[in-house]
């Protein structure tokens, strides 16, 4: 039985990983800040943060694989300092640490926004390489900066590999991050943003990483995980069809997206909240982003689940809850 060691488990995706990895037959040990937020059962504890060396060090002693996932996830301009030390502090620590260990293999979860947005639209494979551009949002510098520890580890002898997931889709019981679409979109939407980019399924991740912990030779050095490329527009139709809601039918003007996403991060800042619609997020919403997840399938004889059903499935999950 493979012993494996898990940072972030109580994030939306954090979830789907431990279950994965559960379910797979791993002994798994979880390092999380707050046992109490842990909504899985089955797994060892480590109470500590990635920026404690020695919760890490605890965490993946005698481990055979580590999967690094702890982030921080923000468009807020004051949560950057809480980005970089996490996520690029963080995953410092987490290399250091298991380099010092000596476990066998190490995922790195990272982000399609670490690759970097030169333009406003564009397709990306893995060749792509960050280029500084007003396009980028601040997290995605953190997640680029984290690689470059990654990397990093893998030059002094550390078998590790990067996936890059384009956003995720999927249940979560939280209105944060990318679940917050269908809590839009159950509500009803008017508007929609005129970009668009790559979409997959958290259990698609979950499983891409599961594999790769259980891989002990990596032919690549990243793999994006993307499943589809759509619009907003077309992907809120999607949910709007199957919450039953009016789909939105009007684009957000050009002139009114930025001071829009000014007023939504003054009014969060002010109450303390954080907003997922900021001038970073909504910059970001106006571009055309493509995806090219087909390398992942090519090297481990995977398939991607279709957009149209991971929407119908969380459409049902959440209208079961409600």
């Amino acid at each position: 039985m493979q012993t494996t060691a898990l940072t972030g488990a109580t994030g939306f995706l954090g979830r789907y990983l431990a279950e994965e990895l559960l379910r797979r037959g791993h002994r798994l040990r979880v390092l999380v800040r707050d046992a109490r937020r842990l909504k899985i059962s089955g797994a060892d504890v480590v109470e500590g943060d990635v920026a404690d060396v020695t919760a890490l060090a605890q965490a993946f002693d005698g481990v055979d694989a580590v999967v690094h996932n702890a982030a921080v996830v923000s468009f807020m301009k004051n949560r950057r300092e809480a980005m970089r030390r996490t996520n690029a502090g963080g995953t410092e620590n987490a290399v250091n640490v298991a380099l010092a260990a000596g476990v066998k293999s190490f995922v790195f979860v990272g982000s399609v926004a670490a690759l970097g947005r030169p333009a406003k639209q564009g397709t990306f494979d893995e060749s792509a390489r960050w280029a500084e551009s007003k396009y980028n949002t601040y997290y995605g510098y953190t997640k680029y900066l984290a690689e470059k520890h990654v990397f990093r580890g893998r030059e002094e002898g550390l078998n590790a590999v990067v996936v890059n997931p384009s956003t995720i889709l999927g249940y979560g019981d939280e209105e944060r991050g990318s679940p917050s679409l269908f809590f839009q979109a159950m509500r009803g939407m008017r508007f929609y943003p005129q970009g668009g980019t790559g979409f997959v399924a958290a259990e698609d991740v979950a499983r891409a990483v599961a594999i790769l912990a259980e891989t002990r030779e990596y032919p690549d050095e990243r793999y994006i995980l993307s499943a589809e490329n759509l619009t907003y527009r077309e992907l809120f139709e999607r949910m709007a069809r199957a919450f039953g809601t009016p789909p939105p039918s009007r684009a957000v003007p050009a002139f009114w997206a930025l001071p829009y996403g000014l007023f939504a991060e003054i009014k969060a800042a002010l109450a303390g909240k954080e907003s997922v619609v900021t001038r970073e997020s909504v910059r970001t919403a106006g571009g055309l982003y493509a995806y090219d997840g087909s390398l992942f399938t090519r090297r481990f004889d995977f398939s991607y689940t279709p957009v149209q059903e991971v929407v119908e499935k969380t459409a049902k999950q959440m209208k079961n809850r409600a």
